[in-house]
């Protein structure tokens, strides 16, 4: 999938960012639970979004998924909207 900012805030340390892998995450499988998530919870912010789906991952951090969980939420409320 490729990387996540591990800091939650995007902060940095000593100027440069730290990520994280997510290469074993499988896009489409993380799609879909944001699909079943927005299903469940149409009026549900990202941050809801966030405590909710990231036990699916036990290995990440809330914060290190943040970014990926928003942006695959982003964008599928905008293909509901079409």
């Amino acid at each position: 999938m490729g990387r996540a900012e591990i800091s939650g805030q995007g902060s940095s340390r000593n100027g440069r960012r730290r990520y994280r892998s997510t290469e074993d995450i499988d896009p489409a499988e993380l799609r879909q639970q944001v699909s079943w998530w927005l299903d469940e919870h149409p009026d549900g912010t990202g941050e809801q979004m966030i405590a909710d789906l990231s036990p699916v991952y036990p290995g990440y951090e809330p914060g290190e998924l943040g970014i990926v969980l928003r942006a695959a939420h982003f964008a599928e409320k905008r293909n509901r909207q079409r």
